[in-house]
C-alpha cells in the first residue's frame, strides 16, 4: 500500500561521524536493507520511527521493518536513539524470472489465474489430476520416523506421502516449508496429523530442480499434493519429509475465506464449510459413531436388521404429509417417500421375526426449523411380547450408553437456541409425566376434571383453556362439519401439549398415556389400569414420548394388534383429512389384513439419529449434523 510521506533520516556514516544524508528509496532496497538512526525526544520517538519506516519502503513493495528506541543519555534529558531495520521481501528467483511475489486475484478470476500460471510455467507435467498411490498415511509416517536424529536425512529410505495444503513459507532460493494435513476417517478425527515438507533445492530429482522456483511459487494453500522423498528432521526437530519430487494432484482453484459464517452458504456447499471450518468434521465423525453404537447395542439385545422399501404407494406409519411421484414404467403409477417404516416392520413380526430394527431414511412434506428437516434419520425397532413400559429401562439404559463419553458426573451443558446455557442431569430414573393429569395441573383444573380429549364436543371447552393460557389457535378452524372438527381437535390437543407439557421435559423425561387421538396405531390401556384410571374418561394409549432439552428425541408404543379397531382408527384418520388435515394417516387395507393372520402382542420404538447427534455435539440447529440438509439454491434462508 502507498504509505503517507515522510522525511527519511538514514545515516551514511557511523554511529559517531554525525553525517545525515538522503538516499533514494531504491538504493536503499537494493542492498537488500539498511539501517537508520536519529536522535529525538522521548515524545517524538514512536511517531518518528513510524515515519522512518514508511518512508523507506515504497508503494507496492513487502517488507519487514525492526523498529529498536534505546533511551541515551541521564533520565532526566534522555533522548531515544532510533534503530529502523527495514528488509524488503523479494523473490529472487532466477528460473521464475521474477523480483517481486505478484498479488492473486481473488473470485471469478482465480480460476483462470491459476490456469494460466500453470500454462506459462510450463507445470502441466507435474502430475495434476494423475494418480498417486502412497506408502504411508500421515500418521504412519509420523509413527514410524519419530525418532530419527534432529537434522537428520534419511536418504536411503524412499516414502510416498500425500495431503492438503494447510501452510506455505519460502526461505529463500534454495528451501521451501510446507504443512500438509489428512482428512478425518473413521479412526481420525480433527485436528488429523500434519506433516511439514521440507523442500530442498539440493535434494530434487534434475527436472524438478530446474522448475524449483516455478513449483514453490505456484503450489497454493488448499492444493492436494503428493510427496516422493524420505524422512527427515529439521535442525529444532521437526519431523519432515524431504521431497525428490513434488506433485500438484489436484490444485483448488478458488481462494477460500479465512471464515466462512453465513449457515446457508456452509450447508449448500459443505465440502467449502468443511475446508473453513475443519473442527466441523468432528459432528459427522460422531454422527457415524452413534449410528454404529445404536446398531451394535440392538444386535447385541437379539434384533435383526433389515431393509423396507423407501418408495411404496402408501406412506402410513406416521402422521406426516408424503412426497409424492409416480412410476411411469407402470403407467404413472402414483408412489410416495415412506415417512416411516413401522407397517412394513409390523408386518414381519407377523412373518414370525420377533426382533427387528432398522436404520434409515424417511420423508415427511413438512416445513424446516431448528429440529426439522424433510428428510431425516431415524431408527425403528419392533419387540414381540413387550409393551411399552418395558421399554423404557431399555430406553435409558441405551441413552445413558450413548451419552456417557459426553459429560461427566451425569451432567453436561445444552443450548437450547439463543438461551443460556442450561445443565441436563443424566441420573436415573428419569422423570414421567403423565399427559391428562400434567396438564389439569398446568390448566389450574382439578383432577379428572379435563374435558374427553377424544369427543368433539369438548372443542369449545379445550379451546377457551387454550385461549386463558395464552395459546394462540386462531389460525385453527373447524369450518363447521364433523370430518373438520375432528381434525381440529387433534390440532388443539396437540398444541396445549406442545405449550404446556414440552417445556418442562428439560431433564430426560418421559411424557407418558397419550390420547387415543394423537395415536392411531397404538394399542389402548385396559380400563384397570391405574395410568387409565387417572386420564378420567379420555382413553388413552400405551405410549411414551422421550424428551431432553425441551425436544423429543424418541417415540415408543405398545402396538394395536387387533385388526378391527385398527380399521376403525384408519377411519377416524380418514375423516381428519377430509377435514382438511393433511397429515393424518391413510388407510391401509394390506396392513389390516396382515393383522388377521395375527401379530404378537409388541411394542414399537422410533428414535431421530439426527437429534441425537444435535444434542451429543452440542449444536443449535438440524443442519449442523446433516451433511447435506436441504437449502434454497438462492441461499435464502427460511426463519426458524
Amino acid at each position: 500500500r502507498r504509505l503517507p510521506p515522510a522525511e527519511p533520516l538514514v545515516q551514511s556514516g557511523g554511529p559517531r561521524s554525525g553525517g545525515w544524508g538522503r538516499r533514494r528509496e531504491a538504493d536503499f532496497l537494493q542492498d537488500g536493507g539498511g539501517v537508520a538512526v536519529a536522535n529525538k525526544d522521548p515524545a517524538d520517538a514512536a511517531d518518528a520511527a513510524v515515519g522512518i519506516s514508511r518512508s523507506l519502503v515504497p508503494a507496492d513493495t513487502a517488507a519487514m521493518a525492526i523498529i529498536i528506541a534505546q533511551p541515551k543519555g541521564p533520565a532526566a534529558a534522555a533522548q531515544h536513539l532510533i534503530v529502523v531495520l527495514v528488509f524488503p521481501l523479494v523473490v529472487d528467483d532466477d528460473d521464475a524470472g521474477a523480483t517481486a511475489a505478484s498479488p492473486s486475484p481473488s473470485g471469478e478470476s482465480y480460476v483462470e489465474f491459476r490456469r494460466q500460471e500453470f500454462e506459462e510455467l510450463g507445470i502441466e507435467g507435474l502430475g495434476m489430476y494423475g494418480r498417486f498411490s502412497t506408502t504411508h498415511s500421515l500418521r504412519e509416517f509420523i509413527e514410524a520416523f519419530k525418532d530419527i536424529p534432529d537434522g537428520s536425512r534419511e536418504t536411503g529410505t524412499e516414502i510416498r506421502v500425500a495431503g492438503r495444503v494447510i501452510s506455505k513459507r519460502l526461505s529463500g532460493k534454495k528451501t521451501a516449508f510446507y504443512h500438509i494435513q489428512c482428512g478425518v476417517d473413521a479412526n481420525l478425527s480433527y485436528p488429523t496429523p500434519k506433516l511439514q515438507i521440507l523442500c530442498e533445492r539440493m535434494y530434487l530429482e534434475p527436472d524438478m530442480e530446474a522448475k524449483f522456483g516455478a513449483l514453490n511459487k505456484t503450489v497454493k494453500v488448499g492444493d492436494v499434493i503428493g510427496i516422493v522423498g524420505f524422512p527427515g528432521k529439521s535442525n529444532r526437530g521437526e519431523l519432515s519429509i524431504v521431497p525428490r519430487e513434488l506433485k500438484i494432484l489436484a490444485p483448488c482453484l478458488h481462494t477460500l475465506p479465512e471464515e466462512l459464517i453465513d449457515p446457508n452458504i456452509r450447508s449448500r456447499e459443505r465440502y467449502r464449510d468443511l475446508l473453513v471450518n475443519p473442527s466441523g468434521l468432528n459432528k459427522f465423525v460422531v454422527r457415524s459413531k452413534v449410528i454404529s453404537a445404536v446398531g451394535d447395542f440392538l444386535r447385541d439385545k437379539g434384533f435383526l436388521n433389515v431393509e423396507t422399501p423407501t418408495l411404496w404407494p402408501k406412506h402410513g406409519g406416521a402422521n406426516a404429509r408424503p412426497f409424492e411421484t409416480v412410476l411411469n414404467a407402470k403407467g404413472k403409477l402414483p408412489l410416495r417417500l415412506r415417512v416411516a417404516p413401522e407397517l412394513f416392520l409390523k408386518q414381519l413380526l407377523v412373518a414370525g421375526f420377533d426382533r427387528v430394527f432398522e436404520i434409515g431414511k424417511v420423508f415427511r412434506n413438512e416445513g424446516i426449523d431448528a429440529t426439522h428437516n424433510p428428510e431425516f434419520t431415524v431408527c425403528e425397532f419392533y419387540q414381540a411380547y413387550a409393551e411399552y413400559r418395558d421399554l423404557m429401562p431399555l430406553t435409558s439404559r441405551s441413552s445413558i450408553m450413548s451419552f456417557r463419553r459426553s459429560f461427566r458426573d451425569g451432567k453436561f451443558l445444552l443450548s437450547p437456541g439463543n438461551s443460556d446455557s442450561i445443565e441436563i442431569d443424566f441420573s436415573v430414573p428419569f422423570k414421567t409425566l403423565e399427559i391428562v393429569p400434567a396438564l389439569e395441573l398446568a390448566l389450574g383444573i382439578p383432577e379428572k376434571t379435563l374435558p374427553n380429549l377424544n369427543c368433539i364436543s369438548s372443542l369449545p371447552e379445550l379451546k377457551e383453556l387454550s385461549l386463558q393460557k395464552g395459546i394462540d389457535i386462531t389460525h385453527i378452524d373447524e369450518k363447521g362439519n364433523d370430518d373438520a372438527q375432528w381434525a381440529c381437535l387433534a390440532r388443539v390437543v396437540d398444541k396445549l401439549i406442545a405449550k404446556l407439557l414440552e417445556p418442562q421435559c428439560v431433564a430426560p423425561t418421559f411424557l407418558l398415556n397419550h390420547p387415543l387421538i394423537l395415536s392411531p396405531l397404538a394399542s389402548s390401556l385396559p380400563p384397570e389400569d391405574p395410568a387409565a384410571l387417572r386420564a378420567g374418561n379420555t382413553e388413552v394409549v400405551g405410549r411414551f414420548e422421550f424428551f431432553i432439552g425441551g425436544r423429543e428425541l424418541a417415540n415408543a408404543y405398545t402396538e394395536l394388534s387387533d385388526p378391527q379397531e385398527q380399521r376403525r382408527r384408519f377411519s377416524l384418520q380418514e375423516a381428519a383429512q377430509r377435514g382438511g388435515d393433511e397429515e393424518a394417516a391413510p388407510s391401509d387395507e394390506d396392513f389390516c389384513r396382515a393383522l388377521e393372520h395375527g401379530i404378537p402382542p409388541c411394542a414399537g420404538y422410533g428414535l431421530g439419529i439426527d437429534r441425537l447427534v444435535m444434542f451429543l455435539t452440542g449444536s443449535q440447529h438440524l443442519r449442523e449434523v446433516l451433511l447435506f440438509p436441504v437449502t434454497r439454491p438462492d441461499a435464502v434462508a427460511e426463519d426458524d
